[in-house]
């Protein structure tokens, strides 16, 4: 399966895939709104975004352009990885 083809599935279909076969790599927080999880999923990756107030799924989707990446590498920092070379 690609990220494109994960993108078509329902609901329903996208979480089952994540919680059985997903592996959480990173979390982000937009805080009063959102926590957004970061999944590996089968060769690519995938963001679930969770309401604050009432644990509600907000959006599942598979990361499939390079622009998709801008809230995790805001995230990272170069300077632990370059100091470590």
């Amino acid at each position: 399966m690609t990220a494109a083809e994960y993108n078509l599935l329902d609901m329903d279909q996208k979480t089952h895939l994540l919680w059985t076969y997903g592996e959480l790599l990173d979390e982000r927080v937009d805080y009063g709104k959102s926590r957004t999880f970061m999944y590996h999923l089968q060769g690519f990756y995938v963001e679930i975004s969770i309401n604050v107030k009432d644990e509600s799924i907000r959006r599942v989707r598979a990361l499939e352009s390079p622009g998709d990446w801008n809230g995790y590498l805001k995230s990272v920092s170069l300077e632990e990885l370059l100091s470590s070379s």
